[in-house]
């Protein structure tokens, strides 16, 4: 039966027409049922719909949520610029933006099966199948963040390098357009510049790797000039990379035994939990990752793990044999960039714009077993089991905030009501507060010396206190000692419905 259904696949992926046809009715067909109106709670994509709305409005690419209004400079430009096209064009609503997203989810998977058409059309479809049924990549193609579109620029990058023939350029220039469109959209995608180096200086093109260097690089440079001229000489992940933890900047930066001890954590964690959870996520649900970073987790969990890394190591092995230096150069890259983030940042999101690529080494490491009697039947079933993994994990679309977040959100359009245009808020989520109440905000400083939290206040002229109830713990390390500390400069104006968000005014006297 296996082998009946290869060769049928095998002749709907030797059928372009077919298989782009298929592939994007599985996309819309998945997009439909997932898609909901709402925000998602991360606060990035409330960033870039401010630096978006920013851009179109014609107030230049400025934290527009912040008193200062001052240049932005962690995000790098692409993303913001797309949706201030869609503003542009559309009414610009939080569904347009979702919309948009929605179009680079279903545009990557028909380019995963464009892209590794060269390695085989068959395989092509098979990874294009996974990459569009994957529960997170289904899940994160309509929320308004870059994690999809960078993926969609990345493939493209490798699709085109893989066509690079010998004096014909444009393929090269094309690889490395699409690679600094990628890189000024998501800068975790530097992965690309070595990986395409590596592989054209490994294959002696060497004019080539010159213009993919130049191409690749140059618009980031251009991006680094702009930063200069208003005064941003930092920012960006690149900035915090060698701190213990952004978020508890009083821990300091990482020494060099922190940041060896890093990559075995890192490497731990992914290989564990993160990179199974993507691969098999009604098994490795939250309540097994839970267990797995306690320690607690089954045998099984373990087994599975262990499992998929010995796959993916000798996918590896396997494409050096077969001489593919271009995917086995983009693994070894990018999963090198993978440990040296922050363990804070060790979330699927790091994985997205390169699973095309991990699934591909997968298969590197499956076709070892091409000599077997039964490893068309092992494949087959593994395929069976992801797809089925994934599918079953698939949610549908919410139909209202998670509670703590709505309760947020009621706090903050309670003093976009109650309050002036000109006051401004300290919270912890200061660009939903100010999509939600219209009003600028400053996150409270990060200190653990309340007299220092309170003359932060001061300084940026607060007048309102939103104590959460998300989960962060900066919020209560940081702002609630502060308000212990000193009650009579705060004083409770409104509470929510359970899980209670405080409103406090503040209200310093010099």
């Amino acid at each position: 039966m296996i082998v009946t259904i290869k060769d049928r696949l095998k002749r709907v992926s030797e059928n372009p027409t077919l298989s782009y046809g298929i592939l994007f009715i599985v996309c819309v067909f998945m997009a439909v049922i997932s898609f909901d109106k709402f925000l998602h709670t991360n606060g990035d994509n409330a960033i870039y719909i401010i630096l978006g709305e920013a851009i179109a409005d014609g107030d230049g690419y400025k934290n527009m949520h912040a008193p200062a209004e001052s240049f932005h400079s962690q995000y790098p430009p692409i993303f913001p610029l797309l949706i201030a096209i869609t503003h542009w064009i559309t009414p610009g609503t939080i569904v347009d933006y979702k919309i948009l997203v929605t179009l680079f989810y279903v545009a990557s998977v028909l380019a995963c099966y464009w892209a590794f058409s060269p390695q085989s059309k068959l395989i092509g479809f098979l990874l294009a199948i996974i990459l569009a049924l994957n529960f997170e990549i289904v899940s994160f193609g309509h929320w308004v963040m870059s994690e999809i579109p960078s993926m969609f620029f990345a493939i493209m990058t490798v699709g085109f390098l893989q066509r690079i023939t010998k004096n014909n350029y444009k393929p090269v220039v094309i690889a490395g357009l699409f690679c600094a469109i990628g890189l000024l959209t998501r800068s975790a995608l530097i992965f690309l510049v070595p990986s395409g180096l590596l592989f054209l200086i490994i294959n002696k093109q060497w004019k080539e790797s010159v213009v993919f260097g130049i191409s690749s690089i140059g618009p980031l440079l251009f991006w680094g000039i702009i930063k200069k001229f208003y005064g941003v000489s930092a920012g960006g992940y690149g900035a915090k990379i060698f701190q213990i933890n952004p978020y508890r900047p009083e821990l300091g930066m990482a020494s060099l035994g922190d940041l060896v001890q890093r990559l075995v954590d890192n490497f731990l964690l992914y290989s564990n939990s993160i990179i199974p959870s993507m691969t098999f996520p009604t098994i490795f649900n939250a309540n097994a990752l839970a267990a797995i970073r306690n320690g607690q987790g089954a045998i099984v969990f373990t087994i599975l793990a262990i499992l998929i890394t010995i796959i993916l190591v000798a996918g590896i092995i396997n494409g050096i044999r077969k001489k593919n230096s271009l995917i086995v150069s983009i693994t070894v890259c990018g999963c090198g960039i993978l440990l040296i983030w922050p363990s804070v940042w060790t979330t699927q999101r790091f994985v997205i714009p390169m699973l095309p690529f991990l699934l591909l080494i997968g298969t590197y490491g499956f076709s070892l077993l091409k000599n077997w009697d039964k490893s068309l039947w092992i494949r087959g079933i593994v395929f069976i089991s992801v797809i089925g993994s994934n599918i079953a994990r698939i949610e549908t679309g919410r139909s209202s905030y998670p509670v703590q977040f709505a309760q947020y959100k009621s706090a903050s359009q309670w003093i976009k009501r109650n309050s002036d245009k000109t006051d401004i808020i300290s919270c912890r989520k200061g660009e939903f507060t100010y999509l939600f109440s219209d009003r600028k905000c400053v996150r409270y400083k990060y200190s653990l010396k309340p007299d220092e939290v309170v003359q932060h206040l001061v300084d940026n002229e607060v007048k309102y206190v939103i104590v959460d109830q998300l989960g962060f713990s900066s919020t209560p390390r940081y702002l609630v000692p502060a308000v212990k500390k000193y009650p009579e400069l705060f004083k409770l104006v409104y509470v929510t419905q359970a899980p209670e968000n405080y409103v406090l005014e503040f209200k310093y006297k010099s």
